[in-house]
């Protein structure tokens, strides 16, 4: 028993040590350009041993020998260290394997991955749960509100952790958009639980304030609110056989047919119908939080002759390096006397300035690693996707995440921190990289598809229709297996789906 217990503790110890140096790694990854800029505005402030960079004077010599250690591009030679000054052209056609990014970065952030596995499972349990909590709570107020109520709620420990999990999944509007079966096994993830205990805390939270949070979809929701006003109203029971027998044509507007399968006087289902248009949709709107966010491109893409070139843009993201001073500072009274007492105000400011520059070094290195690998990701989307700058998005080409990791020798993770929030201006407007990324539809080689390309083709068929006999789900199917894309009518349904798009009956009645 206490060999295993020595085990454990030596697992947690290493985690412990490797999770605070790449914390601000890893967070560094996940910043948009904005959000960069002010992190080394902050960082500048902070660290006196940290500066801009200034270009240097035409007067002054440009060949002086640079600091490996303290210089941003320290690890680039002199050609490809200005890829990253603004107004610099990256040509696709340039060798990459020239270049050297920071390995000892990329082998911490997987090293990082790796040991957030490591840990016993009450442990992760806990730490796991916190965050997601954390994270969520932070940026939604809809969440605290409610997790203020469940604190005035009497219900046991396991309930009040499965209403905090389900909370985490609440989309904008206050829903679950996830099945019964996929929410038991996110939250089965972190506590044991049935799914009849799943339905009892659902129907606690959904008695919670806005009315008609935590519902699964629109009907259910607007159901809850009605149901919290019985017996104040007499319109309620008819409004109640509407969402539950006919919701389908209420969403129609066909109201004749409602009247004629419910056996409703148009009075009375006239009556219903305005008690249901004052009811909310979106309990959670009043939670939304309607501040700008505004995108700064990481980089442009455009064409010189007959060549797709990307072009990174800097203008925001300061060049840094270590002041030069602290290498004088180092040689002079940078080493410990034998006399010198620990606490003297020598030894505080020697100890100070060691973490200052150890936390300078660490910010360079995860600006240089996130910088180089950004430009190679972008060189790889521009060089796969040169039919999309060409011809637009239906000649959108299957890319994965898994693709570019393999293609540059990253993780797959750190190619997913890399392109969150990064966006690239192209001839046809400005887009994030993940729009770029999108799973193969079809099996057959030299036939694969991306999604976004058949919803492309999808939306022109449909837009391009007669309005007096619209394309059924099944007819489109035929349409698109005519251009070499073989989907199925329920694939075809789910793209319609996604795009919002009425299916063929409702577009015939519009029209």
């Amino acid at each position: 028993m206490s060999a295993m217990r020595t085990g454990f503790q030596q697992t947690v110890a290493l985690r412990n040590r490797a999770v605070p140096r790449m914390s601000q790694s890893i967070h560094l990854l996940q910043m948009t350009k904005l959000e960069l800029s002010s992190a080394i505005e902050q960082e500048l402030a902070d660290n006196p041993l940290l500066e801009i960079d200034e270009p240097p004077d035409e007067s002054e010599n440009l060949h002086e020998p640079i600091d490996e250690s303290d210089s941003l591009g320290s690890d680039l030679d002199d050609s490809e260290s200005t890829e990253y000054d603004d107004g610099e052209v990256f040509d696709q056609t340039q060798h990459l394997d020239r270049l050297d990014s920071d390995k000892s970065i990329e082998r911490e952030i997987e090293w990082d991955d790796q040991l957030s596995h490591l840990s016993s499972p009450r442990d992760t349990h806990d730490n796991d749960l916190a965050a997601v909590l954390e994270n969520r709570s932070k940026s939604d107020t809809l969440v605290d509100h409610l997790f203020e109520q469940l604190r005035l709620t009497a219900c046991t420990e396991n309930e009040a952790r499965i209403a905090e999990i389900m909370f985490e999944f609440l989309d904008e509007d206050g829903f679950l958009p996830l099945t019964d079966d996929s929410l038991l096994e996110e939250v089965q993830r972190f506590v044991a639980c049935t799914m009849a205990e799943l339905e009892d805390v659902m129907v606690l939270v959904q008695g919670f304030s806005p009315l008609g949070v935590c519902a699964r979809d629109l009907r259910e929701c607007l159901m809850i609110q009605t149901r919290a006003l019985a017996g104040t109203d007499e319109r309620i029971p008819s409004v109640m056989r509407i969402l539950r027998d006919a919701f389908d044509l209420l969403a129609s507007q066909q109201f004749d047919l409602i009247g004629e399968a419910l056996d409703m006087t148009p009075q009375v289902l006239n009556d219903a119908v305005e008690f249901i248009t004052h009811l909310n949709p979106r309990p959670a709107s009043s939670f939304v939080d309607e501040t700008i966010e505004y995108i700064k491109p990481e980089a442009r893409v455009r064409k010189v002759d007959d060549t797709w070139q990307v072009e990174m843009l800097d203008d925001y993201v300061p060049q840094l390096k270590i002041s030069d001073w602290y290498s004088e500072y180092r040689r002079s009274v940078g080493r410990k006397s034998s006399r010198e007492h620990a606490n003297s105000a020598d030894a505080k400011d020697r100890e100070y300035l060691k973490e200052c520059h150890s936390r300078a070094k660490l910010l360079l290195s995860s600006l240089r690693f996130r910088n180089f690998n950004v430009m190679r990701i972008l060189w790889v989307v521009v060089s796969k996707q040169q039919a999309f700058f060409e011809h637009g998005e239906g000649a959108m080409q299957p890319l994965l995440l898994a693709d570019v990791a393999d293609e540059i020798g990253l993780h797959n993770s750190t190619v997913s921190r890399l392109t969150t929030g990064k966006y690239l201006e192209t001839p046809r407007g400005v887009y994030e990289l993940k729009y770029f990324f999108s799973n193969r539809v079809g099996s057959q080689p030299g036939k694969e598809h991306s999604g976004v390309a058949i919803r492309a083709v999808l939306k022109n068929l449909i837009q391009d229709e007669d309005p007096g006999r619209p394309l059924s789900d099944q007819a489109i199917a035929i349409r698109l297996k005519e251009s070499d894309i073989e989907i199925s009518r329920r694939t075809v349904t789910k793209y319609r789906e996604s795009l919002a798009i009425p299916s063929s009956k409702e577009r015939r009645r519009v029209a």
